[in-house]
């Protein structure tokens, strides 16, 4: 079963400012295995985005919501954000790299899985590759992805994802491909 919580907009904040006992107690009843939080991308548009206190939001959610189900976690990087100036120019996200720099060590502090979908995308301005391709991937607005690149990316998280499993069956340590490393 897969279940869902996205909001259109929201950051790792919007779920730290729920009622927290509510979500717990409907996170627990639903008895999950696996949380995975794909924030990230909004955070990156913050301007003066403090590095440390999202490092704790995260830290702190993955906690809570962990504590609530007993479940193992995934955290999903974001992708590549562009934000164009007022002379018209495309610029990476003004918070981009203080959340690319953040949110792998926060996996791994909470002894989560990482994946980058950044990387997956290309890494640095992926985003403009995305958009140019024949079959644009990207949106105009250097944001969103358009359904066939959310298909593309989401075909690369299972390939690494499958990756890492098969690893992991044969009794290995699971591996980060290129596109699942930070």
């Amino acid at each position: 079963m897969y279940d869902a919580l996205g909001l259109p907009g929201a950051t790792a904040f919007t779920a730290r400012d729920m009622d927290a006992p509510a979500m717990d107690a409907q996170l627990t009843a639903r008895r999950p295995d696996l949380l995975v939080f794909w924030y990230g991308t909004n955070e990156a548009e913050l301007p003066g985005l403090d590095a440390n206190g999202l490092r704790q939001d995260y830290a702190a959610l993955i906690a809570r919501m962990r504590k609530a189900t007993g479940a193992e976690c995934l955290l999903i990087g974001p992708t590549d954000r562009l934000a164009q100036d007022a002379n018209g120019r495309w610029n990476e996200a003004p918070s981009l790299s203080k959340v690319l720099n953040t949110l792998p060590q926060v996996a791994k502090d909470a002894g989560c899985a990482y994946w980058s979908a950044r990387a997956a995308m290309g890494g640095e301005r992926s985003m403009q590759r995305w958009q140019r391709q024949p079959v644009p991937l990207g949106h105009a607005d250097g944001v969103h992805l358009t359904p066939q690149g959310y298909a593309v990316l989401a075909n690369a998280f299972v390939k690494d994802l499958m990756a890492a499993y098969e690893s992991t069956k044969k009794g290995g340590e699971p591996t980060a491909s290129a596109a699942g490393a930070p």
